[in-house]
């Protein structure tokens, strides 16, 4: 394998790998694994390390405790607000692996 998972550091995701499959694990269970910058960075670093793995054949992607990521509405200024509002402004998505 080129890099060991444990040499990334990471607090919100667990990475594993384990011959050749690759295990990411959104670790943020008290939230329903609700994604923040830093989760999503992490998750990054995790999928780009499988990516360039030769080793790596296939990644299962999870979440602890009982729901992968959950979609959680919060109130500001009295107003329900969705986590997903303002995504359009996020750039396009970005591929993985050959073009």
């Amino acid at each position: 394998m080129s890099s060991p998972a444990s040499a990334l550091k990471l607090e919100n995701v667990l990475y594993e790998k384990k011959g050749p499959i690759a295990y990411v694990t959104i670790n943020r269970p008290k939230v329903l694994n609700a994604l923040n910058a830093k989760t999503i960075s992490e998750l990054r670093s995790t999928f780009e390390d499988a990516r360039d793995d030769s080793e790596v054949r296939g990644v299962v992607f999870t979440g602890a405790g009982t729901i992968v990521c959950g979609r959680r509405g919060h109130q500001r200024n009295g107003q329900r607000y969705s986590a997903h509002r303002g995504t359009e402004n996020a750039g396009p998505a970005k591929r993985f692996g050959p073009h």
